[in-house]
């Protein structure tokens, strides 16, 4: 599925490389694929071609923070997106899963809740809250965060699991 789009934007590209939307869709679908390095690439020339776009630094803050490199370029990475867009859920859902691998748990759980404020149904911010919880000695409501978030997403304690966070 991701390959065959990751396919369909290179051709897109071909014909238009300036097209940020096709630059950072192909950006989001490898770094589905765990293909950290195309991700960023992507990420950083969606960046130039539209330095004002928070989604750009957003994503590139999300592949930094799953790749476990680069953590503080991926701390500004979503600072920035933030400034350019208050409220988005998806920075401070990238972020929080930042602060989680730096194993700064009350800064992942304060912006876990605001994530999950702006969404309550985002079950990364809720699996990472309660991974953040549970670090922090607070098990029980930890387990019920994780919980929530295996209920709203199936998959979602694999996709972690993959990245290394465990409770």
């Amino acid at each position: 599925m991701y390959g065959s789009a990751i396919a369909d934007l290179t051709d897109v590209l071909r014909f238009k490389p300036d097209d940020a939307d096709a630059v950072e869709n192909r950006g989001l679908a490898f770094l589905a694929m765990a293909d950290y390095g195309h991700a960023l690439g992507d990420f950083d020339k969606a960046i130039a071609l539209r330095p004002a776009w928070a989604s750009g630094y957003r994503g590139r803050c999300s592949a930094r923070a799953a790749a476990n490199r680069d953590l503080d370029d991926a701390v500004r990475d979503c600072n920035m997106a933030l400034s350019l867009q208050a409220g988005d859920a998806g920075a401070f859902d990238a972020r929080c899963l930042v602060w989680v691998r730096k194993a700064i748990y009350r800064a992942a759980i304060a912006d876990c809740k605001a994530a999950l404020n702006i969404n309550p149904m985002l079950a990364s911010s809720l699996y990472l809250l309660g991974v953040a919880k549970i670090k922090t000695g607070d098990l029980a409501h930890g387990d019920a965060d994780i919980s929530t978030a295996r209920a709203l997403d199936p998959n979602v304690i694999s996709i972690f699991v993959m990245y290394g966070i465990r409770p």
